[in-house]
């Protein structure tokens, strides 16, 4: 289930018996919030890639004596 920023907001403000909002800007308590979330995607993006790229790779020796820096 796909969920914007505010849908996200909405919920833990929601969770939390705070204030609901109807923009991101209407409390500073749902920016903090927002912010949290951003930071939060943002680090399991970065976890994900860093996972992604920790694979091994296998080369063919292509070498020839003759010309060993080709």
């Amino acid at each position: 289930m796909k969920q914007t920023l505010l849908e996200m907001v909405q919920r833990i403000l929601e969770s939390r018996d705070m204030q609901l909002v109807n923009s991101i800007s209407d409390t500073r308590e749902a920016m903090q919030i927002a912010n949290i979330v951003k930071e939060c995607y943002i680090h399991l993006l970065y976890v994900r890639e860093i996972k992604a790229q920790n694979t091994l790779l296998s080369f063919d020796s292509l070498s020839d004596l003759q010309h060993p820096t080709y």
